[in-house]
Protein backbone atom coordinates (compact mmCIF):
# COMPACT_ATOMS: atom_id res chain seq x y z
CA UNK A 1 0.00 0.00 0.00
CA UNK A 2 1.10 3.35 -0.77
CA UNK A 3 1.27 6.13 1.58
CA UNK A 4 1.04 9.68 0.62
CA UNK A 5 1.68 11.18 3.97
CA UNK A 6 0.82 10.86 7.58
CA UNK A 7 -1.85 12.70 9.47
CA UNK A 8 -1.98 12.71 13.17
CA UNK A 9 -5.27 13.08 15.03
CA UNK A 10 -5.40 13.77 18.76
CA UNK A 11 -7.15 10.89 20.45
CA UNK A 12 -7.24 12.61 23.85
CA UNK A 13 -10.49 14.56 24.14
CA UNK A 14 -10.43 18.07 25.60
CA UNK A 15 -12.85 18.65 28.51
CA UNK A 16 -12.37 22.39 28.59
CA UNK A 17 -15.80 24.10 29.20
CA UNK A 18 -17.57 20.74 29.51
CA UNK A 19 -18.63 21.26 33.20
CA UNK A 20 -20.12 24.69 32.48
CA UNK A 21 -22.05 23.34 29.48
CA UNK A 22 -23.47 20.40 31.45
CA UNK A 23 -24.48 22.70 34.33
CA UNK A 24 -26.20 25.13 32.01
CA UNK A 25 -28.13 22.38 30.21
CA UNK A 26 -29.10 20.65 33.46
CA UNK A 27 -30.14 23.94 35.06
CA UNK A 28 -32.43 24.82 32.15
CA UNK A 29 -33.99 21.34 32.20
CA UNK A 30 -34.38 21.21 35.97
CA UNK A 31 -35.94 24.69 36.09
CA UNK A 32 -38.65 23.53 33.72
CA UNK A 33 -39.19 20.29 35.64
CA UNK A 34 -39.27 22.16 38.98
CA UNK A 35 -41.72 24.76 37.71
CA UNK A 36 -44.01 22.06 36.29
CA UNK A 37 -43.83 19.99 39.47
CA UNK A 38 -44.46 23.10 41.61
CA UNK A 39 -47.55 24.09 39.59
CA UNK A 40 -48.87 20.53 39.80
CA UNK A 41 -48.26 20.36 43.54
CA UNK A 42 -49.90 23.76 44.14
CA UNK A 43 -52.94 22.88 42.02
CA UNK A 44 -53.37 19.55 43.78
CA UNK A 45 -52.88 21.09 47.22
CA UNK A 46 -55.44 23.84 46.55
CA UNK A 47 -57.96 21.37 45.13
CA UNK A 48 -57.60 19.08 48.15
CA UNK A 49 -57.72 21.99 50.60
CA UNK A 50 -60.86 23.40 49.01
CA UNK A 51 -62.57 20.02 49.08
CA UNK A 52 -61.53 19.49 52.69
CA UNK A 53 -62.58 22.98 53.75
CA UNK A 54 -65.96 22.52 52.12
CA UNK A 55 -66.56 19.40 54.16
CA UNK A 56 -65.16 21.07 57.26
CA UNK A 57 -67.44 24.08 56.80
CA UNK A 58 -70.44 21.81 56.32
CA UNK A 59 -69.55 19.93 59.51
CA UNK A 60 -69.18 23.20 61.42
CA UNK A 61 -72.59 24.38 60.14
CA UNK A 62 -74.13 21.07 61.14
CA UNK A 63 -72.63 21.16 64.63
CA UNK A 64 -73.62 24.80 65.10
CA UNK A 65 -77.20 24.05 64.10
CA UNK A 66 -77.28 21.07 66.46
CA UNK A 67 -75.90 23.18 69.31
CA UNK A 68 -78.45 25.93 68.64
CA UNK A 69 -81.26 23.37 68.57
CA UNK A 70 -80.09 21.78 71.81
CA UNK A 71 -79.77 25.20 73.44
CA UNK A 72 -83.31 26.14 72.35
CA UNK A 73 -84.64 22.86 73.77
CA UNK A 74 -82.77 23.54 77.01
CA UNK A 75 -84.32 27.01 77.25
CA UNK A 76 -87.79 25.57 76.63
CA UNK A 77 -87.30 22.93 79.32
CA UNK A 78 -85.91 25.47 81.80
CA UNK A 79 -88.81 27.83 81.10
CA UNK A 80 -91.28 25.04 81.81
CA UNK A 81 -89.52 24.26 85.09
CA UNK A 82 -89.53 27.94 86.12
CA UNK A 83 -93.27 28.16 85.46
CA UNK A 84 -93.89 25.00 87.48
CA UNK A 85 -91.71 26.31 90.33
CA UNK A 86 -93.64 29.60 90.33
CA UNK A 87 -96.90 27.68 90.58
CA UNK A 88 -95.56 25.57 93.48
CA UNK A 89 -94.39 28.73 95.25
CA UNK A 90 -97.81 30.35 94.81
CA UNK A 91 -99.48 27.18 96.15
CA UNK A 92 -97.13 27.18 99.14
CA UNK A 93 -97.88 30.85 99.83
CA UNK A 94 -101.58 30.00 99.74
CA UNK A 95 -101.07 27.17 102.23
CA UNK A 96 -99.26 29.60 104.55
CA UNK A 97 -102.15 32.09 104.36
CA UNK A 98 -104.69 29.35 105.13
CA UNK A 99 -102.62 28.04 108.06
CA UNK A 100 -102.20 31.56 109.43
CA UNK A 101 -105.94 32.20 109.20
CA UNK A 102 -106.83 28.89 110.88
CA UNK A 103 -104.38 29.62 113.67
CA UNK A 104 -105.85 33.10 114.11
CA UNK A 105 -109.38 31.62 114.18
CA UNK A 106 -108.38 29.08 116.83
CA UNK A 107 -106.73 31.76 118.97
CA UNK A 108 -109.88 33.88 118.69
CA UNK A 109 -112.02 31.05 120.07
CA UNK A 110 -112.12 30.86 123.80
CA UNK A 111 -112.95 27.19 123.69
CA UNK A 112 -109.83 26.21 121.67
CA UNK A 113 -107.57 23.81 123.46
CA UNK A 114 -103.83 24.27 123.76
CA UNK A 115 -103.21 21.14 121.73
CA UNK A 116 -105.41 22.43 118.89
CA UNK A 117 -103.50 25.71 118.89
CA UNK A 118 -100.16 23.82 118.98
CA UNK A 119 -101.30 21.68 116.05
CA UNK A 120 -102.30 24.78 114.08
CA UNK A 121 -98.96 26.41 114.87
CA UNK A 122 -97.11 23.32 113.61
CA UNK A 123 -99.19 23.25 110.41
CA UNK A 124 -98.29 26.94 109.90
CA UNK A 125 -94.58 26.22 110.48
CA UNK A 126 -94.76 23.30 108.03
CA UNK A 127 -96.45 25.51 105.44
CA UNK A 128 -93.75 28.16 105.95
CA UNK A 129 -91.00 25.56 105.45
CA UNK A 130 -92.75 24.41 102.29
CA UNK A 131 -92.94 28.00 101.08
CA UNK A 132 -89.20 28.50 101.73
CA UNK A 133 -88.37 25.29 99.86
CA UNK A 134 -90.58 26.35 96.95
CA UNK A 135 -88.82 29.74 96.86
CA UNK A 136 -85.40 28.02 96.80
CA UNK A 137 -86.57 25.74 93.99
CA UNK A 138 -87.78 28.77 92.02
CA UNK A 139 -84.45 30.58 92.44
CA UNK A 140 -82.55 27.50 91.24
CA UNK A 141 -84.88 27.08 88.26
CA UNK A 142 -84.45 30.74 87.31
CA UNK A 143 -80.63 30.36 87.45
CA UNK A 144 -80.81 27.31 85.18
CA UNK A 145 -83.01 29.26 82.77
CA UNK A 146 -80.54 32.15 82.76
CA UNK A 147 -77.67 29.75 82.03
CA UNK A 148 -79.65 28.09 79.23
CA UNK A 149 -80.44 31.48 77.69
CA UNK A 150 -76.75 32.44 77.85
CA UNK A 151 -75.78 29.20 76.10
CA UNK A 152 -78.47 29.79 73.49
CA UNK A 153 -77.20 33.28 72.72
CA UNK A 154 -73.62 31.96 72.48
CA UNK A 155 -74.73 29.16 70.16
CA UNK A 156 -76.52 31.67 67.94
CA UNK A 157 -73.46 33.93 67.74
Amino acid sequence: MARAGAVWVDVLPSMVGWNAAVRTQASVSLEGVGATAGRGFTTSLLRTARAGMGGFAAEIRSQTAAAASAAAASVDEATTKVNAARNRQADAAGRVRVAEQRLADLRAKESASASAIAGAEERLASAQRGQAAAADTLVAAERRLESAETLQSEAAA
